[in-house]
């Protein structure tokens, strides 16, 4: 095989590890999980094997693996079996219609992204041809008008000393190293206009949800009343749109105070009942009242103050451990507010152990010495971030699914402690958290099918009750 040709399959090999890398980095489904192992073996083999015939052939076999992984993923995607947030902890086998759609849409962007770099590469690779070749024609004969000119006044006219012939030689090529990087600096200038570009769409991104103007002074309860939420699909090979419903006519209040938990297998409709509570959507059909009124009637930034999140993909952003936790610019009166949030999340103990405290500067992105946390450890430092804060709503989105046994308890009674006169909104799947909550909605397709303290519930003996047996026995065996 020609040199050509183990080039164009190393082009190939590198493409295909970059896309069934970047899916299986998304907690598919196990039938993908298997593969995951080997990826790294096979992608070093195919960099390594690709110098001869006989490690081209290694390099093939090598990719059989990888390519079984490429036509599981799209066996998987083809029967939309396939979830953003991974396999359910309780044993639920059921897929989100909204993770099916958030997948469609980030494979439809992952291609799309793809071949706007791929396109924007050749290009590059074009334009930096083209200024190359008269970037060294240029050079050429600058070089040669140089020489010949100052050989001239050197040996023929003597108006010239060798020292001056040396200064214009070194002058000549620190204005051609210029030159050269003025060349490649006006190659990356498209590279560069496309992050620009997407920074510039988000800034004049307006919002659908538009602000009421009723201020909100305090929170004291919150109402569901039949409340449905739709959103339209758009099924492969499919002209029409189908509606999909998220919730169907579900109806609670939370009083002030109270500590509620939502349970139920992915896809239920946990997390959407917090987002329309955060206003980050808006109900199809039905109304939210807080304070018996209407929840659009508010102002949005009044709403969104009283209340606290942790979501399952919180983010730690690179900066300082203090400017994680206020999410905000640090001053020195803010230090116990710091201090106070990571001890009651758990993190105290990570902390003493970072290099300069709470101004440890965290992630590599802006700090080559940038401190790299654990799951947990970031998770902690997302709870802290709710703990700084005066919330009077505060919601836990599975808060303590990377934590230890021991490190949850400790969080429980962070929980207790900063929680004292608020309202909680616990959604898990780890139903120890529920036995000490004043009321336990169980969800199913939309739907609330149970609700009621722990011990009604088990009493009930329901799906809730199920659901708490088959943890309770993984403890016992």
């Amino acid at each position: 095989m020609s040199a050509d040709d183990r080039s164009h399959y190393a082009y190939f090999c590198c493409n295909t590890c970059f896309f069934v890398e970047h899916i299986l980095k998304r907690k598919t489904k196990n039938e993908l999980l298997t593969a995951k192992a080997g990826l790294e073996s096979t992608k070093m083999t195919i960099t390594t094997n690709l110098t001869t015939a006989e490690g081209l052939q290694k390099a093939v076999d090598s990719m059989k693996p990888l390519l079984e992984v490429k036509e599981k993923y799209k066996t998987a995607y083809k029967k939309l079996n396939l979830t953003v947030s991974g396999s359910d902890s309780m044993g639920d086998s059921s897929t989100s219609n909204t993770d099916r759609e958030e997948v469609k849409k980030e494979i439809n962007e992952l291609k799309k992204n793809y071949l706007e770099k791929r396109r924007l590469t050749i290009k590059q690779q074009k334009e930096f041809l083209l200024l190359n070749i008269i970037g060294t024609i240029l050079n050429v004969a600058e070089n040669l008008f140089i020489i010949l000119f100052m050989s001239y006044h050197l040996m023929v006219t003597g108006n010239i000393l060798i020292g001056g012939f040396a200064i214009a030689i070194i002058s000549a090529n620190k204005m051609r190293n210029m030159f050269s990087e003025l060349q490649w600096r006006l190659t990356q200038i498209n590279k560069q206009s496309i992050f620009a570009d997407k920074v510039r769409k988000f800034l004049e991104t307006e919002s659908k949800i538009i602000s009421g103007e009723r201020d909100l002074d305090t929170f004291e309860s919150i109402e569901f009343k039949n409340v449905t939420f739709t959103y339209q699909v758009k099924e492969e090979n499919d002209s029409e749109e189908k509606t999909v419903y998220a919730l169907e006519n579900v109806s609670f209040k939370i009083n002030k105070g109270d500590r509620i938990a939502l349970v139920g297998y992915n896809g239920a409709g946990k997390t959407t009942i917090t987002k329309l509570m955060m206003r980050l959507y808006d109900v199809t059909e039905g109304e939210i009242l807080i304070n018996g009124v209407n929840i659009k009637e508010y102002r949005l930034d009044m709403l969104r103050e009283k209340i606290g999140a942790v979501f399952q993909d919180y983010k730690v952003f690179a900066a300082t451990v203090a400017e994680n936790v206020l999410a905000d610019v640090y001053t020195p009166e803010k230090e116990q507010t710091v201090l106070d949030a990571l001890k009651d999340s758990t993190f105290d103990e990570k902390l003493e152990t970072l290099p300069n405290g709470i101004q440890t500067e965290l992630t590599k992105e802006f700090y080559k010495e940038g401190t790299e946390l654990s799951g947990g450890e970031s998770q902690k430092i997302a709870i802290a971030r709710v703990f700084a804060h005066n919330n009077e709503l505060i919601v836990m989105d599975e808060p303590s699914s990377a934590l230890d046994p021991i490190a949850e308890y400790n969080l429980n009674v962070g929980i207790d402690k900063n929680a004292k006169g608020k309202t909680v909104v616990f959604i898990t799947h780890r139903l120890s958290t529920t036995r000490h909550v004043d009321m336990i909605y169980m969800l199913e397709n939309g739907k609330i099918i149970e609700n009621g303290s722990h011990d009604d519930l088990i009493s009930q003996n329901g799906k809730y009750a199920s659901m708490f047996n088959l943890q309770a026995a993984k403890y016992k065996t």
